[in-house]
């Protein structure tokens, strides 16, 4: 059985000294930033690996000079793929 998504993000948000995702989605104003629409945006999926019922998915995102690499982890549940986890890397 999986870890449910709202357990895991409560642990990964702790381990950041975070208290839960309240306090982390507090840290976004939940709008664009004032020179978004000046900026660059670059995705590429890198490679999509499936086995069975599950899946691995990894892409990059470029956002102006910051960079990204998530990577998913898919299950295939309720006549579909579901994200059971997610990773991210942030390059400069």
């Amino acid at each position: 059985m999986l870890l449910s998504r709202s357990a895991a993000v409560r642990r990964d948000l702790a381990v950041h000294g975070l208290h839960g995702p309240e306090e982390y989605c507090g840290l976004f104003s939940g709008l664009p930033a004032s020179d978004d629409a000046s900026r660059s945006w670059q995705c590429c999926i890198d490679a999509i690996d499936v086995h069975g019922t599950v899946a691995t998915a990894s892409l990059t995102l470029r956002h102006s000079a910051d960079g990204f690499t998530d990577a998913f982890l898919l299950v295939h549940a309720d006549g579909g793929r579901r994200n059971a986890d997610e990773v991210c890397h942030r390059c400069r």
